[in-house]
C-alpha cells in the first residue's frame, strides 16, 4: 500500500486523520507519518485497513471497542 492509497483509504470511508489511526490503534501523529511517506507502511497496517473494510470484520472490531468503551 502507498501512501496515496492509504489517504484514498481514509477519504473514502470520510474519516480524519485521527479517527483512521484510531480505528486501527495508532496516533495520530503516526498516521499523518504514514500519508506523508515518512514510515513504511506495514503489512500489518494494510491487513487491519482490510478487516475494516470487510463488513463482516467491521462489525467485530466495532462491537469489540464498544465493550472496551
Amino acid at each position: 500500500m502507498t501512501p496515496a492509497e492509504l489517504i484514498k483509504w481514509r477519504e473514502d470511508k470520510g474519516l480524519t486523520q485521527s479517527a483512521a489511526a484510531k480505528k486501527i490503534g495508532m496516533t495520530a501523529r503516526q498516521w499523518q507519518k504514514l500519508e506523508a511517506g515518512d514510515h513504511p507502511i506495514r503489512r500489518i497496517h494494510s491487513l487491519a485497513l482490510l478487516a475494516l473494510s470487510t463488513p463482516a470484520l467491521r462489525n467485530a472490531i466495532e462491537k469489540m471497542e464498544n465493550d472496551n468503551a
